[in-house]
């Protein structure tokens, strides 16, 4: 059997991945935990001279961390707060968690 928790510990215990940021439930006690930060550039080419472009920012943490991670919980990186708009748990011990700076 896989141990899929020991998995997501020995990637995000590499500080070339992985940062500290602060993870706050809504109406819960906040904690500080390794996640791999992302807010890539996503430019789209439209119809004629008009594009589409967007960065969508993201934690990908491990999953037994953020259990009950909601819609609305709080996740602080660099200083800069984030709110959580999708929860994606992968089933292999990782959670995917997208942001937004508006509530």
């Amino acid at each position: 059997m896989i141990d899929f928790d020991s998995f997501a510990d020995d990637v995000l215990s590499t500080d070339a991945f992985a940062q500290e940021v602060v993870y706050t439930p809504s109406g819960g006690q906040w904690k500080t935990i390794k996640a791999v930060f992302e807010n890539a550039f996503i430019a789209m080419e439209g119809i004629g001279d008009v594009g589409v472009s967007s960065s969508v920012p993201s934690v990908l943490c491990k999953a037994s961390d953020v259990a009950d991670a909601a819609r609305g919980d709080t996740v602080i990186v660099d200083e800069t707060t984030y709110y959580i708009t999708e929860v994606r748990p992968d089933g292999d011990g990782f959670m995917l968690m997208l942001l937004s700076k508006d509530a």
